[in-house]
């Protein structure tokens, strides 16, 4: 990572699930100041992440959920009947990631991000923007882009990267052209499809260009509080976005202008990409200590969700998977 974010050194973390912290194991993984509270840690994952409740399948009273006939504690049956970790261990009812791609040593996966189609994930220090199949085979180069690539975005018609320029592509990677110019980092989807926004994090500015292309226009700028922002995001209300390095944060500010900014979080370890599910929660990775993290949109009830993920700058969300890249690889966890 290049400019005011600077790349951290690669610390060969192993990786550390919340469903296998608990109070004390919080503190083994979370490197970022002092660990969340022990309430703040999830207990695991499930349909989502998992609920510490019991799953609504359980049966009354004291006797043991089963399924077909057995405890559900395999792979097909983690935690609840049903949940399937494709692929992936079930340690104590939570799913374990999977590598569902794995690079040569000497390349590292900068960025990801899914489609209904396939995954996408950028290469380093090839710079090449990759498309595989969503279980990680037949990996096809979709184009090679500049040097100074960062982060990428893509739906079921465009590819976008950025530069030193917003580009977009079709989602196959043909015809790219330049939307703005700027030291860009991340790039998000309006959910309504009408705009694009992009991270300026060198002109302290969040950037929005038509979906289907026009003249781009600086959205919110350091008047609104915009410092070195990586990570922009947006729901059908606020944009959020991060303030970058080792004392980063996350505000919001509303899409239409009115209202301030209002900080949700600081301390952040060099927040990076951001990104909502279909239910409404934001994630965001922090790349400076390789932590995953999730909360609602208003920034309560935030939740430490994985630790020990080296170079991470981005995670991304289908209707059944979670995928990041970690060093050379990309991973694979079943929601």
């Amino acid at each position: 990572m290049s400019g005011r974010v600077g790349q951290r050194a690669r610390l060969g973390r192993r990786l550390v699930f919340a469903a296998a912290l608990g109070a004390v194991g919080c503190g083994l993984g979370f490197v970022g100041g002092d660990p969340p509270p022990a309430s703040d840690v999830d207990a695991g994952f499930e349909g989502g992440f998992r609920d510490p409740s019991p799953p609504v399948d359980a049966p009354p009273g004291d006797a043991p959920l089963l399924c077909d006939g057995a405890p559900p504690d395999t792979p097909e049956n983690c935690g609840a009947c049903g949940r399937d970790c494709a692929g992936g261990a079930c340690d104590a009812g939570a799913c374990a990631p999977i590598d569902l791609v794995v690079l040569p040593a000497d390349e590292t996966v900068r960025a990801v991000a899914v489609n209904g189609d396939g995954l996408y994930y950028l290469t380093e220090p090839s710079r090449t923007i990759v498309r595989a199949e969503l279980d990680g085979g037949s990996p096809t180069g979709v184009l090679t882009a500049d040097g100074a690539t960062r982060q990428i975005a893509v739906d079921d018609t465009y590819l976008w990267y950025t530069s030193t320029s917003l580009w977009r592509a079709s989602a196959d990677g043909g015809g790219p052209v330049s939307l703005a110019l700027g030291s860009f980092a991340c790039v998000s989807v309006d959910p309504s499809k009408t705009a694009v926004y992009a991270a300026d994090f060198d002109g302290d500015r969040i950037v929005a260009v038509p979906y289907e292309g026009g003249l781009a226009s600086d959205l919110l700028t350091a008047d609104a509080g915009v410092a070195s922002p990586w990570g922009v995001a947006a729901n059908a209300t606020d944009v959020f976005f991060t303030a970058s390095g080792d004392a980063g944060s996350i505000s919001k500010h509303p899409k239409d202008g009115g209202g301030g900014t209002t900080t949700l979080k600081t301390g952040q370890a060099n927040p990076n990409c951001l990104t909502f599910d279909e239910g409404g929660l934001l994630y965001w990775v922090n790349h400076g200590d390789g932590t995953i993290h999730r909360s609602k949109a208003d920034g309560s009830e935030a939740t430490v969700l994985a630790t020990g993920q080296t170079s991470v700058t981005q995670l991304a969300i289908d209707a059944k998977f979670f995928y990041w890249g970690t060093d050379n690889k990309v991973r694979r966890l079943a929601r």
